[in-house]
């Protein structure tokens, strides 16, 4: 081998190595991105939040409004369960104010334990007790409420877990003929095996079933951080599709019947109810835009049920009933970086639904965030290797910028998702260990350079050549 080539070969390839390493960092991080671990969700997550957090929602007055059960009206009228009877009234008093439809946020599973057959049993004497039992039962006085008027009621939904504990599982007490909805669906693929899964469904009191209007399921769909960012429309539980609270309570509002779900093979495109189309992800779910907290959509149960409200707030709206007492234990975290009650999500939805004000990742958004990381990978990567850190250190900060640049863009102007933190962070690592190896081998070449030419040049000559190499 010749001087020459024994002199230049070590340079050949620490640049075949440099530019391997280049080449492996884009694919690592596409093998990353790919097997989406909880970090890699954590930092894209992070990234929404904190774009909520910038730029949340506009908050534009709706006919939507949340019924609180807050600590007031939990020190007026007792602590909770309260008896039926004071449903029943609340029921009462939100169908006379004018009410689109009434959707009950708490699970009414039990019989009501302060009614008078239940209550005679705890006396010792029977006069008292005779005396109780032909007092009217409370579930039943609701159940009257109930009667004609558009009140959805909850349900709950649960998996068997890891517990080898058996199961019973529990389908919707009211057969599929007779449910107040009725799911159609279109499209290549069975949009069930999109749906999240559940074995098990809780459903209210049959007495107070028979007389709802619709059957919604409480459940969210909480991140790994406990974070409420979605909120889904339609659920399955074992084979068949149930819907939610958000969507049982904009279906009756309408007095609609059908459920329309579009999918493909990419799962579900959107669903229908009534005259709302509304764009989700491939899991029916709808993407929250928090708005920052708005008392104006919280009214108190006390008020109501006192005559205190003015009927202009419920006429014509969409009334939830739910809790932000803390000993009810209904709260949630939300990117907004506070803990709200679970109904306020369920009130977020609708409105976005009413106005069509959505958020959404479409199927597309992972294709571009690989590509803006392989490109920004290779390219960065690439520079470093090639130019002077001068050059190669704003060109990758313009390239850093222009990623995120054109996420916020997508948020703020076009509401949609799209991840700037883990290509950036593949980007970054790019341009560092290719400077790095750049740097290792500019250091050895100088190193090179001194050692060749300090037996035969002075040293103010080899500084002279180790600063222009090409000489």
């Amino acid at each position: 081998m010749s001087p020459s080539l024994s002199s230049r070969l070590p340079g050949v390839l620490s640049n075949v190595a440099a530019v391997t390493l280049v080449l492996v960092i884009a694919l690592s991080g596409v093998a990353l991105w790919l097997a989406d671990p909880i970090p890699v969700q954590t930092v894209r997550l992070a990234q929404f939040d904190q774009f909520q957090r910038w730029h949340p929602r506009p908050y534009t007055p709706v006919a939507v409004r949340v019924v609180d059960i807050d600590e007031a009206s939990l020190k007026a009228y007792g602590q909770w369960p309260w008896p039926r009877t004071h449903l029943a009234e609340l029921v009462q008093r939100l169908n006379e104010a004018g009410t689109a439809a009434i959707a009950f946020d708490v699970l009414l599973t039990e019989p009501d334990r302060t009614s008078p057959a239940v209550m005679a049993q705890l006396w010792s004497d029977p006069k008292v007790g005779a005396v109780l039992k032909r007092l009217p039962d409370h579930d039943q006085l609701l159940s009257k409420a109930l009667m004609g008027r558009n009140v959805v009621l909850g349900t709950s939904l649960s998996r068997r877990g890891t517990s080898d504990a058996p199961i019973e599982p529990r389908a919707p007490s009211v057969a599929p003929d007779k449910l107040p909805y009725r799911i159609v669906s279109s499209g290549a693929s069975d949009p069930a095996r999109w749906l999240h899964g559940f074995d098990t469904l809780l459903s209210p009191l049959p007495v107070l079933q028979s007389q709802a209007r619709g059957l919604g399921a409480l459940n969210f769909a909480a991140d790994a951080d406990g974070v409420v960012r979605r909120v889904p429309l339609l659920l399955r539980v074992n084979d068949q599709i149930v819907p939610t609270l958000t969507a049982e309570a904009l279906r009756v509002a309408q007095d609609a019947r059908n459920y329309l779900l579009r999918s493909d093979e990419a799962g579900v495109q959107d669903v229908r109810i009534g005259g709302v189309t509304a764009p989700t992800n491939l899991h029916a779910e709808v993407w929250l835009h928090y708005t920052r907290d708005q008392p104006e959509r919280f009214v108190s149960a006390a008020q109501v049920l006192k005559g205190q409200t003015d009927p202009k707030l419920l006429d014509g709206h969409i009334v939830l009933i739910g809790s932000s007492a803390v000993g009810l234990m209904d709260l949630r975290f939300n990117p907004m970086g506070h803990i709200m009650p679970g109904v306020q999500a369920h009130a977020l939805a609708l409105e976005q639904l009413l106005t069509g004000q959505y958020l959404q990742r479409p199927a597309w958004a992972s294709s571009v965030e690989v590509l803006a990381m392989v490109v920004g990978a290779l390219v960065v990567g690439f520079l470093a290797l090639g130019t002077p850190a001068k050059w190669a250190t704003p060109a990758s900060g313009l390239m850093l910028a222009a990623v995120f640049g054109a996420a916020w863009y997508a948020f703020v102007v076009e509401h949609v998702l799209l991840d700037a933190i883990n290509p950036g962070l593949v980007i970054l690592l790019s341009f560092g260990l290719a400077s790095g190896m750049r740097h290792l081998v500019s250091e050895r070449e100088q190193r090179w350079v001194r050692e060749a030419f300090s037996r035969y040049v002075s040293p103010n000559r080899v500084a002279l050549l180790v600063a222009h190499r090409e000489k």
